[in-house]
C-alpha cells in the first residue's frame, strides 16, 4: 500500500499546489528510487553483472554491445564503490530527463505523478539500464520539439549506447519539422518501424528475435500497460488532435506520432509481449504529457472529472498489479532503503 499512498499524495499535490511541491516531490522520488535496498525485479541481475565484469579492462568495457553501460561498472570498480551505488548513479539521467520534460509542463507535479505508477516503478526501480536510455530519450523528444534534428539523432544514439532498444527511434528524425496528419504518420510507421527493427540485420535485432520471438518468455502485465497507452492514443486522435495542433503547434507533430505509436503497441505486444512492453515504456513520458494537459483544453476545462480520470484509472492499474501480481509482491514488497544505513540482505545473499 506504500506505493498507492505515494501516488495518491502526488495526485492530490498535482491538483492543489502543483508549482510549490514539484521540486520537493522530484527530489523525494529520486531518493526513494536511488537508495532502495533489494527492491526491484532486476536487483540481483545487475548484482550478477557487477560481479561478472569485475575483472574488465577499459577495452573490454568500451567494445561491448552497449558500450556506454558496461564502462559504468568498470569505473565503479576502479573507484571502489559498492554495488548499490549503481542505482544512485543510474537514477540520475532518468530523473534528469523526466525533469527536462516536466519543467515545460503547465503542471509539472501532475506529469511527475502520472509517470510514477508504471514508468517509475518498472524502470528506474527495476530495469535501470533501460531507464537510463529513457531519460536520454526524454531529451531527444525535446530536441524533436525544438526541431534540432542533429541533436535528436545524437541523443538517440547515446541512449542506444546504454540500451540498444532505443535505436529504432532514430527513424522519427524523418518527421522533424514536417506538417503531419495522423494518416500519414500511421502509414509510415506501420511500414518503416517494424522493418527497421526486425530486418535491419543488426546484431541487436537478431539477439532480440532469438530471445523473444517464438519463445515462452512473457512480460507479465504487458497487455494492461499497453492497453492504457492504446486508450490514451485513441482518445487523443479522436478528441484532442485538432485542439492540440492549435494550442501547441510545436509539440503537435511529436505528440501525434506518439499517439499512433501508443496504438501500435497493441499489435506489437500480441507479436511479442516483451518487445511490445519494452517499447511502451519509451512512449510513456509523452502519454503523461497528454494526460497532464487535459484540464487545460477548453472542452475539458469545466469538467473536473476529466482532470481526475487519469489518476483514477492509474490507481486502478496499480491496485490490480499490487494485489494480483506475484512479481509485485516478490520484487517490491516490502520497500527497504539503505539511505540511513545499509540493510542486511533479506535473501541471505553475500554482498
Amino acid at each position: 500500500m506504500l506505493y498507492i499512498a505515494i501516488f495518491l499524495v502526488l495526485a492530490v499535490l498535482a491538483q492543489s499546489r502543483p508549482k510549490e511541491t514539484y521540486v520537493p516531490a522530484l527530489v523525494a522520488l529520486y531518493l526513494f528510487v536511488a537508495f532502495r535496498w533489494e527492491v526491484g525485479c532486476d536487483w540481483h541481475g545487475y548484482l550478477y553483472q557487477y560481479r561478472f565484469w569485475q575483472g574488465d579492462t577499459l577495452k573490454d568495457a568500451l567494445f561491448s554491445r552497449e558500450p556506454l553501460w558496461r564502462p559504468i561498472f568498470f569505473l565503479q570498480h576502479q573507484i571502489g564503490l559498492e554495488y548499490q551505488w549503481l542505482n544512485v548513479v543510474a537514477a540520475i539521467p532518468f530523473f534528469a530527463g523526466i525533469h527536462a520534460i516536466a519543467r515545460r509542463e503547465p503542471n509539472p507535479t501532475a506529469f511527475l505523478a502520472l509517470v510514477f505508477p508504471i514508468l517509475i516503478l518498472n524502470m528506474p526501480m527495476s530495469a535501470i539500464r533501460q531507464s537510463v536510455a529513457i531519460g536520454i530519450i526524454c531529451y531527444a523528444y525535446l530536441a524533436f520539439v525544438d526541431r534540432k534534428t542533429i541533436r535528436y539523432v545524437i541523443l538517440v544514439l547515446i541512449a542506444a549506447g546504454f540500451h540498444t532498444s532505443a535505436l529504432p527511434f532514430v527513424i522519427l528524425a524523418l518527421f522533424i519539422g514536417r506538417e503531419l496528419s495522423w494518416r500519414m504518420v500511421a502509414s509510415a510507421l506501420v511500414v518503416v518501424v517494424p522493418a527497421v527493427f526486425l530486418f535491419a540485420g543488426s546484431d541487436s535485432a537478431q539477439i532480440a528475435a532469438q530471445r523473444y520471438l517464438g519463445t515462452d518468455i512473457e512480460a507479465s502485465g504487458a497487455y494492461l500497460r499497453t492497453g492504457t497507452l492504446a486508450i490514451t492514443g485513441l482518445a487523443y486522435l479522436l478528441l484532442l488532435n485538432r485542439s492540440w495542433r492549435e494550442k501547441h503547434p510545436r509539440s503537435h507533430p511529436l505528440v501525434l506520432i506518439a499517439s499512433v505509436l501508443m496504438i501500435m503497441t497493441i499489435p506489437l505486444v500480441i507479436f511479442s509481449t516483451v518487445i511490445g512492453d519494452r517499447y511502451a515504456y519509451y512512449i510513456m513520458p509523452l502519454q503523461a504529457t497528454i494526460l497532464a494537459r487535459l484540464p487545460y483544453f477548453e472542452q475539458f476545462r469545466d469538467k473536473p472529472v476529466i482532470a481526475w480520470l487519469p489518476y483514477i484509472a492509474l490507481v486502478g492499474v496499480l491496485l490490480v498489479w499490487s494485489l494480483l501480481s506475484s512479481h509485485f509482491s516478490h520484487c517490491y514488497a516490502p520497500y527497504l532503503t539503505w539511505l540511513f544505513g545499509t540493510q542486511e540482505s533479506r535473501l541471505g545473499i553475500f554482498y
